[in-house]
């Protein structure tokens, strides 16, 4: 990706530099001359343009595995809506997220983990309240991502799904309301 998109700098979440899993994408970095930064709760936050994005997860002293420690954060737009990129966090970085940030909201919610089962809790998406999920998983895949249990706790709450697997790369304006449009012809997916 830093090979084919000008990238000015790289995030990545507290502790990551010393992560093995890191260590192609740090290299990656080094050959392009991008910027990394280690991220998280308590980092500040950064306009880019007209948006603001808030660093939210994970804490600097988090401990756990690489999912529950991924960056969390929130993208604002002034004239539209707020985006929860919440990285593969589980229910229990999820609750714990929960408890320190006392306004989770944000009109469109990329689902965590990809919509696995341990994650997208009912009182996760309760907190954020999202308008629009979206579900970053291949229409079938031996993980069954996103979810039956989480499809479910969306449709229970009136939200929509948009799905790459099903609905191709999807594009998300971010002025106005969020509108999704997939690029390509709609798969069946189970």
């Amino acid at each position: 990706m830093l090979h084919s998109v000008p990238v000015a700098e790289l995030w990545l979440p507290f502790g990551a530099r010393g992560d093995p899993g890191f260590a192609d994408a740090l290299a990656a970095a080094r050959a392009a001359g991008t910027l990394v930064r280690e991220v998280g709760r308590g980092s500040p936050r950064r306009a880019v343009g007209e948006l603001v994005v808030d660093p939210l997860w994970p804490p600097h002293s988090g401990a756990g595995s690489r999912n529950q420690r991924s960056l969390v954060v929130r993208i604002s737009a002034p004239e539209g809506p707020r985006v929860l990129l919440p990285g593969d966090i589980d229910a229990r970085a999820e609750a714990q997220l929960l408890a320190l940030e006392s306004d989770a909201r944000a009109d469109v919610l990329l689902l965590p983990h990809h919509g696995s089962r341990g994650s997208s809790s009912a009182a996760f998406l309760d907190a954020v309240a999202p308008r629009l999920a979206i579900a970053s998983a291949p229409c079938r895949s031996r993980f069954g991502m996103p979810h039956p249990g989480v499809r479910a706790r969306l449709a229970e709450r009136g939200v929509p799904l948009a799905w790459t697997g099903r609905d191709g790369a999807l594009l998300l304006a971010l002025r106005g309301a969020p509108d999704p449009h997939g690029t390509g012809a709609p798969a069946r997916c189970p």
